[in-house]
């Protein structure tokens, strides 16, 4: 299982696992987040296979991310990559 931290003081993170997807729910507290989510989200807007994830923006500064099974590993690369979540492991 992959496992992450991330700053609390900056956002919350619910993560949710369906029997098609998974579903983030990030409610942000910080601009630079935001600045860094939207990065994210440019980067998977950019990715040739569109049905990996699918963002939804939300009042209040509630972001969410629906994403496949196959592909939650590099979504959460990705989050590592642009500093949303600050630690990435792997735990048996």
């Amino acid at each position: 299982m992959v496992r992450y931290e991330y700053l609390k003081s900056d956002l919350s993170i619910c993560e949710t696992k369906t029997s098609a997807d998974y579903e983030f729910t990030f409610k942000v507290f910080d601009d630079g987040v935001v600045r860094r989510l939207k990065q994210v989200r440019a980067e998977v807007e950019g990715n040739e296979d569109l049905t990996d994830v699918h963002f939804s923006t939300h009042q209040g500064n509630v972001y969410m991310a629906m994403v496949r099974h196959n592909f939650r590993v590099e979504f959460l690369l990705m989050l590592f990559k642009y500093e949303v979540i600050e630690k990435l492991w792997y735990e048996r």
